[in-house]
């Protein structure tokens, strides 16, 4: 046993060691960072390097003939560098930023050339860590394609040397369709597609995703707009981009008495979880049997079949609350791990108002391990996508504005691996893992509470600080049906300490 034991010391040591050099690599650095000085600006793309650092691609809202940014922000928050990529032809609209399959610390971004409202070409940009410029190539379309609007952005995939687009574009002869390419990284034009089947302006593709990489098979998430009303479409597509199967997406409702309906609004998401599973973020509303109506959000998971094999489903407040997703990219897949993220309009639909953002982690098997709120304590925050990073965290980027909504500008948010910023005293946001509302409220104030966190007890103070009620159990609602109209003080206590106070308006 002593013969053995300084084999069993160095190995300890070697553990160690490996150990800490594995927290070094993935160092939590979280920061919020604000960029006001782009003007009215959209984050729509982002993508980590190797350092751990991150390059966004950014729109200027509101500016017809310009081109986007490209930006590099470290891993702490700090802008290091700004691309404007200049190009003599019109103006470029990034349709996402991947890794270049070949050259490290390389990096590819798929992009419309814009004249006007009209693209017919796509370039493709590469460009090192320092955003410095290697090469473009031109790929352009079939003769028959009049337009792929730059409003609605075509949806871009990237794997090994090839890019396919999905785009919803307006022909010569004035039809629409579904336009499917693969190409290379060097600009050859491998294969079109068109899809007639869908011949309507309310139409629009919401995602591509690579299936089958051996034999070059995709799945793409539509959505349309027939007389009949709005359905969601999941297809699979061959390597030459023709459509294999079409088949709506749809709930099973024969389980339960509540009848659940996906929604195609929005920007609902299609990725590959792995070599036999797709999965799809959706809106969803349930309809409860006591005519309530419920609205949310749900991950659904497909085989390649298109058979769905689970869901992950997750509602709020009833017919005053809206609940969208993002703009861009509503939820990202890591390692071992789901990032979903929402948004939530408790007192209104109109996009511009007091919103909050709901981050939603998941394990492999779409499990909940925890859910965080997050908003701005003036003004409003609106998410466009959410990035898994390589430490765990998630990083949010989106839009927002001070309570006069009329200064607009860009946000950035990194959060831990538990959905936390390490610096607490914020100014203009809030991180909670409870959720109280309707807000203003009359009778009932109900409390959400992530499934990772438990509640010790909930106190509400009035205005002078006098303590009114105290709950010890049944926190998910709480009467203040004999209260006076007026500001009350809620606080809720949870099983570690921590405290979270909210603003109650009882009417």
């Amino acid at each position: 046993m002593q013969k053995n034991m300084p084999n069993i010391i160095t190995k300890a040591t070697v553990m160690i060691y490996a150990m800490a050099a594995s927290l070094l690599a993935y160092s939590q650095n979280t920061f919020e960072r604000v960029f006001d000085d782009f003007g009215d600006s959209e984050i729509r793309a982002a993508i980590e390097t190797s350092d751990n650092d991150f390059i966004f691609s950014v729109t200027k809202e509101g500016t017809i003939a310009a081109n986007d940014l490209l930006m590099k922000v470290s891993s702490k928050g700090e802008l290091i560098a700004t691309l404007d990529c200049e190009i003599a032809d019109g103006y470029l609209r990034y349709l996402g930023l991947f890794e270049h399959p070949e050259l490290c610390d390389t990096f590819l971004a798929p992009a419309l050339v814009c004249d006007g409202q009209a693209a017919r070409e796509i370039s493709i940009v590469s460009f090192d860590k320092d955003l410095k410029v290697i090469d473009e190539k031109r790929v352009v379309f079939a003769d028959i394609i009049a337009d792929l609007s730059p409003v609605v952005l075509p949806s871009v995939t990237v794997n090994g040397r090839e890019i396919a687009v999905a785009a919803h574009v307006l022909l010569d002869d004035h039809s629409y369709a579904q336009f499917y390419v693969r190409m290379n990284i060097d600009g050859l034009l491998l294969y079109e597609g068109l899809d007639y089947k869908y011949n309507t302006i309310s139409f629009f593709v919401s995602s591509i995703s690579l299936i089958d990489e051996h034999n070059k098979h995709f799945a793409v998430l539509n959505q349309a707009s027939f007389q009949g009303g709005h359905q969601l479409f999941v297809e699979t597509l061959d390597s030459t981009m023709c459509v294999e199967k079409s088949q709506m997406l749809k709930y099973d409702n024969s389980g339960g008495q509540d009848y659940i309906s996906y929604c195609p609004f929005d920007t609902p998401i299609l990725k590959s979880l792995n070599d036999t599973t797709i999965v799809a973020n959706v809106m969803t509303d349930v309809f409860k049997s006591n005519g309530e109506i419920y609205h949310g959000n749900c991950l659904v998971s497909l085989d390649h079949n298109l058979t769905t094999t689970g869901t992950s489903l997750y509602f709020y407040d009833k017919v005053n609350t809206a609940v969208r997703l993002p703009l861009r990219s509503s939820f990202d897949i890591g390692d071992d791990c789901l990032v979903s993220c929402s948004v939530i309009n408790w007192y209104s639909n109109h996009p511009m108002y007091k919103t909050q953002c709901l981050v939603t982690k998941y394990d492999a098997e779409m499990n909940v391990v925890w859910q965080r709120f997050v908003n701005k304590k003036e003004g409003y925050y609106y998410p466009h996508f959410v990035l898994g990073t390589e430490d765990g965290g998630s990083l949010i980027a989106g839009y927002s504005c001070d309570l006069s909504y009329q200064h607009g500008y860009s946000y950035i948010l990194k959060t831990d691996s538990d959905g936390y910023l390490s610096i607490n005293e914020l100014d203009d946001l809030e991180i909670k893992p409870v959720a109280v509302y309707p807000n203003p409220c009359t009778t009932n104030v109900n409390v959400e509470v992530s499934p990772d966190v438990k509640i010790e007890n909930v106190s509400l103070f009035d205005i002078s600080g006098r303590l009114v009620k105290a709950q010890q159990s049944d926190f998910g609602s709480i009467d203040i049906s004999n209260f006076a109209p007026g500001m009350y003080v809620m606080k809720v206590t949870l099983d570690d300490g921590k405290v979270f106070e909210e603003k109650i308006v009882k009417k």
